[in-house]
């Protein structure tokens, strides 16, 4: 009797700890695995959201024919270059900056002083990015933008850089974008290097190892793990949208144009929304972002062994 009591209290136990998964386990369903799915199916689908005859998959099924058209569309390989280029400057320097911004800042000893410049790093992390991406189109004003008010102030006369202009516009794109990220990058490498045991710091300085020496092959390849993940994390930046949409809008002539907001003008500014098109886009774009993660993963993992 004693052990049938015990399997049934067992058994309630799990019972209640489904009830209590359940709810979150419902969100997840439906607003991450359904659109995830329905994104997949819509990518095989002529669907176009002004005909709504063609939400079914049995009425608008048309095979590869999105995936045929994406690749001879120009247009689609142009933004794909562009993100490219876009992703060619943003991943190293997302990782090169706040690496060395996290470690002056560790060895900052006054606590206020450390807390301070760590709050001032992390703000920017804290705004909405529509916010930070219109602050930066003002800096980048070329006739009243700060920073040509600045650099005209050191030169002693005028200047009339276009930041915006065709051959500053992504670089200037992804300043902007840099400095949005810097500080949850930064984050990440502070805990890095609080957390490595300081023994060994002291023992390399017995050596005669200090300074940029003990940055250089003690710091650093502790915090291969918080590389791997920044990386991993930023892998998806070929999709950028937002920040292209609200300083640029893809100009000018097009030299912005992501992959991620030609997929935006695919889907709801071009004629009839073709949705089935732009489903194939997506679906491009995240195993492009997926083969990326993994041919990190497979770098930094050849260089640990």
């Amino acid at each position: 009797m004693l052990g049938q009591g015990a399997r049934v209290g067992r058994a309630r136990i799990n019972w209640m700890a489904y009830l209590l998964v359940a709810p979150a386990l419902g969100t997840w369903l439906i607003f991450n695995t359904y659109p995830m799915i329905r994104g997949i199916t819509m990518a095989f689908q002529d669907y176009r959201f002004l005909y709504p005859e063609t939400t079914s998959l049995a009425n608008s099924f048309n095979g590869l024919d999105n995936f045929r058209a994406m690749f001879e569309d120009r247009m689609f390989g142009a933004s794909l270059v562009v993100s490219l280029k876009y992703t060619a400057m943003y991943l190293p320097a997302s990782i090169i900056l706040p690496v060395i911004i996290a470690s002056l800042i560790a060895e900052v000893t006054e606590e206020r002083m450390a807390s301070f410049l760590r709050v001032v790093v992390y703000m920017p992390a804290v705004l909405p990015i529509a916010a930070a991406m219109l602050v930066w189109k003002k800096l980048y004003d070329p006739q009243f933008g700060y920073l040509n008010v600045i650099i005209g102030g050191l030169l002693r006369r005028p200047v009339n850089i276009l930041w915006l202009g065709p051959q500053l516009a992504l670089p200037s794109l992804v300043v902007a974008s840099l400095w949005k990220g810097l500080g949850y990058n930064t984050l990440l490498f502070l805990i890095g290097i609080y957390g490595i045991n300081r023994e060994l710091y002291d023992a390399a300085a017995v050596d005669g190892c200090t300074g940029l020496k003990s940055w250089w092959h003690i710091t650093l390849p502790l915090l291969k793990p918080i590389f791997t993940l920044i990386l991993v994390l930023n892998a998806g930046i070929m999709g950028v949208t937002e920040q292209a949409m609200i300083m640029t809008d893809g100009g000018p002539a097009d030299r912005t144009l992501t992959s991620g907001l030609y997929l935006w003008r695919v889907a709801f500014r071009y004629g009839d929304m073709r949705m089935g098109y732009a489903a194939a886009v997506a679906l491009c774009l995240g195993i492009i972002s997926m083969l990326l993660s993994a041919i990190i993963f497979k770098v930094m993992r050849t260089e640990r062994a």
